[in-house]
């Protein structure tokens, strides 16, 4: 594996910072071994960095060890609190079916993003819904469709749901008959 020995060298440069961010979108790619590879060598050269603890938490996201995930998260957050790491901590909680934990990570996550982007706003609207707040999910499916233009068939059906769960059933139905036809 490349070892980005410009990380190091940097004026100026965070590298424990550049490695997270290189296995965070090894792990978006799918490139498993590869990002496991970089969180090695961040764990091996920064072992006490919070972003060493975020990248070992994403790690465990993937690997379905829902409990390591969410004990190394709640970890890096007491040393270094994200929007992030709160998204993060949600997905963890609600793989747990620790839903009041979820709800709890999702609303401090949406404190601490300046500008919430689409998956951030999707996740609410899982949680909200794992949760019963059909209200809520109603808000933040809103609150996506205005920001993203559109929402996929499963936000829809989400959607369809929560309105029929807080007595517009003629408006879900509507809703799904619309998507029916479409």
């Amino acid at each position: 594996p490349a070892r980005h020995p410009r990380l190091r060298h940097a004026p100026g440069a965070q590298p424990a910072v550049a490695l997270d961010q290189i296995a965070a979108l090894r792990l978006r790619r799918g490139e498993t071994k590869q990002a496991r590879a970089t969180i090695d060598r961040l764990a091996e050269e920064f072992p006490g960095h919070p972003r060493t603890e975020l990248a070992k938490s994403r790690m465990a996201l993937v690997e379905k060890r829902y409990d390591d995930a969410a004990g190394g998260l709640r970890r890096y957050l007491e040393r270094e609190e994200t929007a992030e790491g709160r998204k993060l901590l949600a997905v963890a909680e609600l793989r747990r079916r620790n839903v009041p934990a979820a709800t709890a990570a999702i609303d401090r996550a949406l404190q601490l993003a300046k500008d919430p982007e689409p998956d951030l706003l999707r996740l609410e609207a899982t949680v909200r819904g794992r949760a019963g707040d059909h209200p809520g999910v109603l808000r933040a499916l809103d609150r996506l469709a205005r920001e993203s233009g559109e929402l996929r068939p499963a936000e829809t059906l989400l959607y369809a749901t929560a309105l029929y769960s807080t007595g517009r059933r003629t408006a879900g139905r509507a809703l799904l008959e619309e998507q029916l036809a479409a």
